[in-house]
């Protein structure tokens, strides 16, 4: 498991606003530089902040990943 690569997904999606647009509308293309296991490129699609957190992720950094893809995928509230 690539905890750093989880991370820096994360962090990337977080601060680059051009990332993020890339990650929500091609996912897989967007995930294919970094080593990613199944697992991890499942809950990252998910933008699940408790697998996040299982996975490393640190709580408040996972909530705000979550947060980001909540409303980008119609999530909103």
């Amino acid at each position: 498991m690539s905890r750093d690569a989880v991370n820096t997904v994360v962090q990337r999606a977080i601060s680059d606003e051009a990332y993020r647009a890339l990650l929500t509308e091609q996912t897989y293309d967007a995930l294919d530089e970094y080593d990613l296991e199944p697992d991890e490129q499942g809950a990252l699609i998910a933008a699940s902040e408790e697998t996040l957190v299982e996975m490393g992720v640190s709580p408040e950094t996972a909530r705000r990943f979550e947060g980001l893809f909540h409303i980008s995928r119609g999530g909103g509230g």
